[in-house]
């Protein structure tokens, strides 16, 4: 009884090791492929010509596309960080010289349960993104998925 109870202590304190952005980065990193997206409230899923977004260790590959909206959207990268705000639970920073997705967007993660994907929604005031999590098993990760979901979750 008292090693089950040491290994709970040290499975605890394990678990306490990786802050909750380190989850976040850890789970970002990788393909999404983009749902939907808008730009300024205008359906601009057609203004590109790739459909996903890739997040490596510390740089983003954004989609690119031909002129829409009066903005042309380069096949550039950035580099991106998450952080947490008093006001917004997760928010994911993108500087790069690519206007249509550089600044400052909250992220909320939900789960597609019928077709089982982790998905992201990015939003923020002239952009809203849904995408999915590619090459990541839903049944193996349900747990940080269910973590993800709590942690961007809007506060009280």
């Amino acid at each position: 009884m008292n090693a089950l109870k040491n290994l709970a202590i040290i499975l605890f304190c394990l678990c306490l090791l990786p802050s909750c952005t380190d989850i976040v980065d850890k789970t970002m990193e990788g393909m999404w492929t983009i749902d939907e997206i808008y730009y300024k409230g205008l359906d601009a899923q057609y203004c590109f010509y790739s459909n996903y977004i890739q997040f490596d260790k510390e740089n983003v590959r954004l989609p690119f596309g031909d002129l829409c909206f009066g903005v042309f959207s380069k096949n550039e990268r950035g580099t991106w960080g998450i952080y947490k705000t008093d006001s917004i639970p997760l928010v994911l920073n993108i500087e790069t010289t690519n206007s249509i997705f550089s600044g400052t967007h909250q992220i909320i993660f939900f789960k597609d349960e019928k077709d089982k994907w982790l998905k992201v929604e990015i939003s923020s005031k002239d952009i809203y993104i849904i995408a999915r999590k590619d090459f990541y098993s839903y049944d193996d990760n349900i747990g940080v998925i269910n973590d993800l979901i709590e942690m961007g979750s809007v506060l009280d």
